[in-house]
């Protein structure tokens, strides 16, 4: 058990300490100390007429850096902004002007679209903004969908829109009777890199030429610490177990091609369809094979039965799949410490792929990561985003508020987080008392280490987890992940939802 204990310890250290030193520390969206950060200044509260220093934003009463698409914030990776804004060195400035006819507000002719133009004026039907007609979206969806064909990115690039313009990129259709027929890719083998820069996983986040994994450094620290904590064993018996069964649907997929575009929807399945508590079929060979038959979990689906989690913009060729941006829900299970349930945001999913009349499957990829000579099989699919640091340490929060046996009140912030200077800085906070000692292993890994933790945090050196900077401002303030995925076809049930 002691031994456990330590590993926690680091572990809650790794993850909520990566760039530790600087003494003032800002709070996450909270307020500030006597000599803190100046009113007006990032992570303060905003001046009382709700404004804030130059660049930054007044946010639920404090001022933040501007958030990626609104004004002086960084533009969207494909070069677009919110609303009237223009992408100008990017960063979302300014409003479009027409170049061409002149813009009547109220016929709409020569009227631009919301996102950045990519010509001198609209060529297909005049974008009137009174009734919505033949105006572009400009982001994500926040109400009704359009009633013509889904943008697949912030500008259209094809039909125009024909119902009410929308504030975004357009997701995904509401639920029609051709949801749950296919085709689908279960999801038989994850794959967790452990490594911050191996070569088989995934993505460049920060365009440096170098492969991001933040999470990857993680579980190699982990590993290196800890030999016995074997998380990639943990996650491969939850997936052969059926515990973790996830299962991608191929919406609106041209069913005789097996090609084209999609929206990729995400469920959590099940293949104990006679509730006996075990799986109906072997993982291996049938699920993994392609002869799985599952049904959707309700936990899955929205009121209105639509699934929860879906890549609005995605395509499949003979050999190829893109999905993404969007977001993925996420289990790291840590053995004998705690399962991290996480959303990987800005998620992009890439896999080689061999499309059959069962469905979809990747082709694995023998690749050398560790440089002995000797490739390993990894998974063809590679999925890849970022955790932002804000929701580990909401996290780790909601935790410790279960520590009544230390002393924290239930609504206590006990870490405290958010960018200073030159870094993103994170702490416990000095005006709360620990007493853990009061506490047992009834009450938990956390409660049982939390003034541990609190020790290692002003003086832990940065250790290279917080890699990505999501809101331009030169502070990186998430992880990156990677995960490599194996797929094969599978086939839903009839009824296709265990409800």
């Amino acid at each position: 058990m002691r031994v456990s204990i330590r590993v926690g310890v680091v572990f809650l250290a790794l993850f909520t300490l990566a760039a530790c030193g600087d003494p003032a520390v800002s709070r996450a969206r909270g307020g500030s100390d006597a000599g803190e950060a100046a009113t007006g200044s990032s992570g303060a509260e905003c001046y009382p007429n709700g404004t804030c220093n130059t660049g930054l934003n007044c946010v639920a009463g404090f001022c933040d850096a501007p958030v990626a698409g609104e004004s002086g914030g960084p533009c969207y990776p494909n070069g677009t902004c919110n609303g009237l804004l223009d992408c100008i060195d990017d960063r979302c400035e300014g409003v479009d002007a027409d170049t061409g006819t002149s813009c009547n507000l109220f016929t709409g002719e020569g009227c631009e679209d919301t996102g950045t133009d990519t010509g001198t004026e609209d060529t297909g039907t005049a974008c009137n903004l009174f009734t919505g007609v033949g105006c572009e979206d400009t982001s994500d969806d926040t109400g009704i969908e359009d009633t013509g064909t889904a943008d697949t990115s912030p500008v259209d690039t094809g039909f125009e829109d024909t119902g009410p313009a929308d504030t975004g990129i357009d997701t995904t259709p509401a639920p029609t009777d051709e949801q749950f027929s296919g085709p689908y890719s279960y999801v038989w083998r994850i794959q967790l890199p452990q490594s911050g820069t191996d070569a088989e996983c995934c993505f460049d986040f920060t365009d440096d030429g170098v492969t991001d994994n933040g999470i990857g450094t993680l579980i190699g620290a982990l590993g290196a610490i800890a030999p016995d904590t074997d998380i990639q064993a943990t996650l491969d018996s939850a997936v052969a177990d059926g515990s973790t069964a996830l299962l991608f649907e191929y919406a609106g997929l041209n069913p005789s091609s097996l090609s084209g575009p999609t929206q990729l929807w995400l469920y959590k399945v099940t293949n104990d369809l006679d509730g006996d508590g075990t799986p109906d079929q072997a993982w291996d060979p049938a699920l993994r094979s392609g002869e799985g038959i599952f049904q959707v979990l309700p936990s899955s689906l929205a009121p209105d039965g639509s699934p929860l989690v879906r890549f609005a913009s995605a395509s499949v060729d003979s050999s190829f799949l893109g999905a993404g941006p969007g977001d993925f829900p996420f289990s790291f299970p840590f053995p004998g410490l705690l399962s991290l349930d996480v959303t990987i945001q800005q998620a992009t999913l890439e896999a080689d792929v061999r499309p059959e009349a069962s469905g979809i499957f990747t082709m694995d990829a023998d690749i050398d990561s560790d440089g002995d000579g000797t490739p390993e099989v990894w998974g063809g699919g590679k999925l890849g985003g970022v955790i932002p640091v804000e929701q580990v340490i909401g996290i780790l929060n909601d935790l410790a508020n279960d520590c009544a046996c230390a002393g924290i009140a239930p609504d206590a912030v006990v870490i405290i987080a958010g960018e200073g200077t030159d870094q993103y800085d994170v702490a416990c906070d000095p005006n709360i008392t620990i007493n853990d000692a009061a506490c047992t292993d009834a009450d938990g890994l956390i409660c049982g280490n939390l003034s541990t933790v609190c020790g290692f945090a002003p003086a832990l050196p940065t250790l290279g987890l917080i890699d990505v900077d999501t809101n331009g401002n030169s502070i990186p303030d998430a992880i990156s992940v990677g995960l490599r995925l194996s797929m094969s076809g599978a086939a839903l049930a009839n009824p296709p939802v265990a409800w």
